[in-house]
């Protein structure tokens, strides 16, 4: 029960995150099934959406609270969130959205 529990918190988080991550005007990857949300930055100046993502990993992994990682799909670069420890809850997750927001409103000059 304690697994399923804790399971079922990962997939909600990520589920929060793909949303939100909407909400802050991301484009997102298909709705997660499980625990893994995938996102990128499309500049609005016109910018290189791959280079602008790139730069927007490098802040969030200059944090130093978490750790997401990156793919690239059919030359598309994008960031993955995977909520997989089971000290990860709805504040990390807040806080990863925070400096998302932050950088993203810095880059819309």
């Amino acid at each position: 029960a304690r697994f399923r529990a804790a399971l079922l918190e990962k997939q909600l988080l990520a589920r929060y995150f793909h949303e939100r991550v909407l909400d802050l005007g991301f484009e997102v990857g298909p709705e997660p099934d499980l625990s893994v949300a995938l996102f990128r930055w499309v500049p609005k100046d016109g910018s290189d959406p791959n280079t602008a993502t790139q730069k927007l990993l490098a802040a969030v992994l200059a944090d130093g609270r978490v750790f997401l990682s990156s793919t690239t799909l059919d030359g598309v670069f994008w960031i993955r969130v995977a909520v997989l420890c089971f000290r990860t809850h709805r504040d990390l997750v807040d806080h990863v959205l925070a400096i998302l927001e932050r950088e993203r409103s810095g880059s819309q000059n």
